[in-house]
């Protein structure tokens, strides 16, 4: 070592023992030392040399500690490290770098990647002033990303920017060349750190991606590399992670410029290594030195192919690159993907591990996200429908890795058009999507592992009508409070954020006890409701009204209603003065029951779903023009919007004629009229208008006990007659009683 290093590397070794007792001036005294040896260089290179050495020293973990200090972070020597690192970048771009260039470019990005990753997160200190103690147990606050402020200035990010258009993505080094061990490295930085112009840095990346190097990197991948080297690193991993987690305020823009290159370059990747993914055992067989045959794993082949799917997948995420996956000469694709997720070995494995990073775990994973994204493409769906997938993920309901779980559970139900109250792990399935959207709200993109907010609200809202998938949202600690968050920020997009997730919480609201306690415990939650109730919201008002409706006026208007229909009762106490234990309690109860001669009653309430609109209004223009019934029905569907006026219908019918289809089932609006029926024990009809339907779940509860009237198309009038026959009879009973 230079005899000018070693003074200031003897005090970064003595301070950064764990023994020792440090003072923030001991620290700005060793940094004074160690910029004074810089300023002290005879030349450049003996400057760069020992700059190098003093970076190498400083990475250690201890003197990262001693770095994390608001004072210590604007000492000048960070200043000339960043303003060195800046001219380095330069150097790389335009002229070759020498040997002494090449290993200070290499550990002035080290340095000050682990500066900026160390205080990325708010730190804290206790010290006051330069001679108070170092405290690593931190109380006060720090700003999270002051070395990033210090190094990643616009300056710099534009020599980066630089160095990646006009260098890499343009001319080709040997595998294991600085540049990309520097720039992979300085790339990682800024896709780690939020509150940086990540924007600079987005096209430049594209261009990478968009160059012929992308697609080598894949085919120089060896079946004997344990892991994938620096140059593949840089294009298959840094690259399209940059792009998924840092292009979303341009990210259709940026799938769109990508989508020809990258869906183009998959059949040729796809070839040269999906067969090895298929492989049901190890790959290749090798002798060690002991000459004992051995199986090796296709570690960074898999790896590597999990990657290029990831990329595939965030630009399936954009709508007009999403189509381009159905086209004729990318189709294969998706059997591709299938094939993965089919695969007995791969299969076996997912069940017995649930990290991402391994190699099996990450291919499936990315496999079967990929298929769940692509199913928002109509054409799509119906072709995955063709294609039997949903049967292909039952196999993978019980995997361990939450992805997995999650996407082919969804996948089976969406594909198969299983009965939703029927679902085969309801519980675990509604953990999974709050799993999803708690995560998907942290990140910027909001999207997490490939699965995007609005599209698992989307899906969330059919599992839904499940009531035990209901249940469990209203149970969980952060169910309602994670779908308040999405119906309320008003950041998230109205129409595919903040609507799906109102009639989610629509949703809940039929719940059980619990669940409606929970909903009507959310302060802001009710308030807001109150609020749209009080309002002419035409979108949001109607969804309020009847959530109000089942968590809070329900029961209470019923409870009116039984007051009201209960005359005072009497009060009669036989006390026999010779038992002081015998106490008899009677109750004469006088039913005020509306006579239905009354002129504001009716003899049936029709409830249906208005798509059904057509054939009930003919159903209720026939019971009419017969003079015989006086008929509530709501043609221009105001007991959708307003609950008491549906209520106060029923109150006034003594029978219920539900005409349903597998659209009213769907309808909590016509759910609500259908359970308010049921209990205030109305006579119901139930009228199937579907031959094919066969009614599940909370309606099935309503009406499997009753005489069931199939609507035949071709035979209506006996139907009809069949309607006329029930009512007639009801009419008799409740005379009679």
């Amino acid at each position: 070592m230079d005899l000018r290093l070693q003074q200031p590397v003897a005090i970064i070794q003595r301070l950064c023992k764990p023994e020792t007792n440090v003072t923030t001036a001991n620290v700005n005294g060793m940094l004074d030392d160690l910029l004074t040896c810089l300023n002290n260089a005879q030349n450049q290179t003996d400057g760069l040399h020992t700059l190098t050495t003093i970076c190498y020293e400083l990475t250690s973990i201890n003197a990262l500690k001693l770095l994390d200090n608001e004072h210590i972070m604007q000492h000048e020597l960070f200043i000339t490290l960043g303003r060195t690192l800046e001219m380095l970048l330069t150097k790389a771009t335009f002229i070759p770098m020498t040997k002494h260039d090449e290993q200070c470019f290499y550990e002035t990005s080290n340095l000050i990647a682990n500066l900026c990753l160390y205080t990325k997160k708010p730190a804290t200190c206790s010290c006051n002033d330069a001679h108070d103690e170092l405290n690593l147990n931190y109380e006060q606050a720090i700003n999270e990303i002051l070395y990033a402020t210090i190094f990643l200035t616009n300056s710099f990010l534009n020599k980066l920017a630089r160095i990646l258009s006009d260098d890499l993505s343009a001319n080709d080094y040997e595998p294991y060349h600085v540049k990309y061990k520097v720039i992979g490295r300085l790339l990682c930085l800024c896709t780690e750190l939020n509150n940086i112009n990540h924007s600079v840095l987005i096209d430049p990346v594209v261009q990478c991606l968009r160059s012929d190097y992308y697609l080598h990197a894949y085919k120089t991948i060896d079946l004997r590399q344990p892991i994938i080297n620096p140059k593949q690193r840089f294009f298959i991993y840094q690259c399209p992670r940059f792009i998924r987690l840092r292009s979303n305020e341009r990210s259709d823009e940026v799938s769109n410029s990508l989508c020809d290159f990258v869906l183009g370059y998959s059949q040729q990747i796809f070839e040269q290594h999906l067969p090895i993914a298929l492989e049901s055992e190890a790959i290749a067989t090798r002798t060690n030195k002991k000459k004992k045959i051995f199986k090796s794993k296709p570690g960074a082949k898999l790896q590597a192919l999990g990657w290029h799917i990831e990329l595939l997948n965030h630009i399936a995420l954009t709508p007009t690159s999403r189509i381009h996956f159905i086209t004729d000469t990318h189709q294969t694709m998706i059997d591709q993907m299938i094939n993965i997720i089919r695969t007995k070995s791969l299969i076996a494995s997912v069940h017995e591990n649930d990290e991402l990073f391994h190699s099996d775990v990450h291919l499936m994973s990315s496999a079967i996200t990929l298929l769940y994204n692509l199913t928002f493409e109509n054409k799509i769906f119906s072709l995955l429908k063709e294609k039997n997938l949903g049967e292909f993920c039952t196999k993978l309901h019980t995997a361990k890795q939450r992805t997995i779980q999650f996407a082919s559970q969804t996948l089976s139900i969406l594909l198969n058009q299983d009965n939703i109250d029927a679902i085969k792990y309801p519980l675990i399935m509604a953990q999974n999507y709050l799993f999803y959207i708690e995560n998907t709200l942290h990140d910027r993109s909001l999207a997490y592992n490939g699965v995007k907010l609005d599209g698992a609200l989307t899906y969330l809202e059919v599992m839904a009508q499940n009531d035990l998938i209901k249940n469990e949202i209203g149970h969980d600690d952060d169910g309602i409070s994670l779908l308040v968050k999405c119906a309320l920020d008003q950041h998230l997009d109205f129409e595919t954020i903040q609507c799906p997730a109102w009639r989610i919480i629509e949703a809940v609201s039929f719940g059980d006890e619990i669940t409606c306690k929970k909903m009507s415990d959310d302060n802001k939650l009710m308030d807001y409701i109150k609020y749209l109730s009080n309002v002419d919201d035409s979108t949001l008002g109607p969804t309020a009204n009847r959530i109000r409706w089942k968590v809070e006026d329900e029961n209470k208007f019923i409870s009116d209603k039984i007051k009201k229909e209960l005359t005072p009762a009497t009060l009669t106490n036989s006390y026999d003065g010779n038992n002081s234990n015998n106490h008899q309690i009677s109750f004469n109860y006088n039913w005020d029951l509306p006579s239905s001669k009354t002129s504001d009653m009716f003899d049936l309430f029709i409830s249906y779903h208005h798509s059904d609109k057509d054939i009930c209004s003919q159903i209720y223009g026939r019971l009419t023009s017969s003079n015989f019934y006086r008929i509530s029905f709501d043609r221009e569907h105001v007991h959708e919007i307003l609950p008491n006026a549906m209520a106060e219908a029923i109150e006034k019918s003594s029978i219920v004629l539900i005409c349903f289809s597998s659209k009213y089932q769907q309808s909590y609006a016509c759910r609500m009229a259908a359970e308010y029926a049921d209990k205030r024990q109305r006579s119901i009809i139930p009228m199937n208008l579907d031959e094919l339907y066969c009614p599940t779940g909370w309606l099935n509860n309503i009406v499997a006990s009753k005489q069931c009237i199939n609507v035949m198309k071709s035979n209506f009038n006996s139907s009809y007659a069949n309607l006329i026959q029930q009512i007639d009879n009801i009419k008799k009973q409740i005379n009679i009683k």
